[in-house]
């Protein structure tokens, strides 16, 4: 056998082997698509509740990344477990209340005191426990701003309060607050005429801080107004005007509460004015018995 024979000899070998191959492998193909078709077809299952949780935790976590508060407070109905739900809700109004707080520092350091101021309000109105439960994250340049901010507003009562109960301030910026609120609710009450209140409050604020100028002065121009009506008072009696006189010395006691000597002129000119009423009186009697 020659050389070109051994050759093609091998090629027919080789193209021998590669059909066998090909049918071998057809043949495994058509098996394994026949056993495909027999298996039984898998449904998917449905997410279980807690699976639906967990999305729903991720997205609300997304969202609050992103500082969609209100986006991540709506999704919140949709958690199915209750515990779950109130954890995710505490931590949405937590996370909401603490960027309102470093929103409002910062546009007050800028110098934006009344958007400051706003923010505040509208966390207060969302949700009125943050303060009282966390007076611990406010700074306080911005406690000390709010409360200034209900003291000049005439809201004194409330920055009193408010400076007790929810703020936890140090002693001293907490006495400065309490007598700035005195001290304006004095002045804007003496502007309208309550004086007796005005003295009073004077007095609250003077045992907080005895050296205050403001109180002070007002105690003062009170004191010039009491030695005022007593004198007028005088002047009247020795008048004969005894309903003025005593007018004037009632005045007069609101401004000084227990002043005896006061008290006395009252109940000297009440007495003299019965007096002189009983005279008309007995006058008038004896003026219709000489007519009839």
């Amino acid at each position: 056998m020659n050389r070109s024979e051994k050759l093609k000899k091998e090629l027919c070998k080789r193209k021998t082997t590669s059909i066998v191959e090909f049918v071998f492998l057809f043949f495994l193909a058509m098996l394994s698509s026949c056993t495909e078709q027999l298996a039984p077809h898998k449904v998917p299952q449905p997410p279980t509740a807690q699976e639906l949780d967990q999305r729903l935790v991720q997205k609300i976590n997304h969202l609050l990344a992103i500082k969609n508060y209100s986006g991540a407070k709506r999704e919140l109905s949709q958690i199915h477990s209750p515990s779950l739900r109130e954890s995710m809700r505490n931590k949405v109004r937590l996370d909401w209340d603490i960027n309102d707080i470093r929103t409002a520092d910062e546009d007050l350091k800028k110098g934006l005191g009344v958007e400051s101021l706003d923010t505040i309000e509208s966390l207060k109105k969302r949700d009125p426990d943050f303060i009282r439960n966390h007076p611990e994250l406010i700074p306080n340049d911005l406690t000390e701003t709010y409360l200034d901010s209900l003291i000049s507003t005439g809201k004194e009562f409330q920055a009193l309060k408010e400076s007790k109960d929810s703020f936890r301030l140090p002693k001293d910026l907490e006495r400065a607050v309490e007598t700035d609120a005195y001290t304006h609710l004095a002045k804007r009450r003496i502007d309208e005429g309550k004086d007796h209140f005005a003295l009073l409050d004077i007095k609250k604020g003077l045992l907080i801080d005895p050296s205050n100028e403001k109180l002070a002065r007002m105690k003062s121009i009170l004191k010039k107004k009491e030695n005022y009506l007593t004198e007028e008072g005088f002047k009247q009696y020795g008048k004969q005007h005894l309903r003025r006189a005593i007018r004037y010395w009632n005045d007069a006691l609101l401004l000084s509460p227990g002043d005896k000597g006061l008290q006395k002129n009252i109940t000297q000119a009440q007495k003299m004015l019965e007096r002189l009423k009983s005279l008309q009186h007995i006058d008038q009697i004896s003026k219709n018995s000489t007519a009839k």
